[in-house]
């Protein structure tokens, strides 16, 4: 969704509203890109121990991984629940985006030798792009090291985005290294 100005509350409910039912526009798959769409990913160090994990978890509860100078959630701090929607708010020159997406799943897993905590969404109709991503923070109890990571595949869904592509892939890769830094402030006593 376009708009010549900051989406407005209302707009954006009832948006919200009409897509409590719609179809994902890109069906959950393994983390392999199928023909026409691009794999991304990018891992970064947060810290060691329980402590940084914990703290990790927070800050993915409370959407901080998305760039406050980059991008907008909403609804703030939407609920991490299979089922929940919410839209990345983007600007890009005089534009506006709002790109609804719905938590396909929830990974909160514990096993000897790691801790994992994040989830997956899928994009909705209306959306820029059409894909997945997945935001995840992993305590490797081993090392002690506790790692963030974001995977997704993506491609465009709208004629806008096919011509600034490059752009496009640019935004993405900022949009990777930006929360990488928002999680590791977030982290930090």
């Amino acid at each position: 969704m376009f708009f010549l100005r900051h989406p407005s509350a209302q707009h954006l409910e009832q948006a919200h509203a009409n897509l409590q039912i719609a179809p994902l526009s890109y069906e959950r798959t393994a983390w392999i890109a199928p023909e026409g769409f691009w794999f991304d990913e990018f891992e970064c160090v947060l810290g060691r121990g329980q402590a940084v994990f914990e703290a990790a978890k927070v800050a993915v509860r409370d959407w901080k991984m998305f760039p406050k100078q980059m991008v907008e959630v909403w609804p703030l701090r939407a609920p991490i629940e299979t089922g929940t929607i919410g839209a990345i708010l983007f600007r890009a020159g005089p534009l506006w985006t709002a790109n609804f997406c719905r938590i396909v799943d929830v990974i909160d897993d514990e096993h000897e030798q790691r801790r994992r905590f994040g989830f997956v969404y899928c994009t909705l109709p209306h959306h820029v792009e059409q894909g997945q991503e997945q935001f995840l923070v992993e305590w490797d109890r081993t090392t002690d090291e506790v790692r963030y990571s974001i995977r997704a595949v993506s491609r465009p869904a709208h004629w806008l985005i096919w011509l600034g592509y490059p752009y496009a892939r640019w935004q993405q890769s900022r949009f990777r290294e930006l929360s990488g830094r928002a999680m590791q402030a977030a982290v930090q006593p």
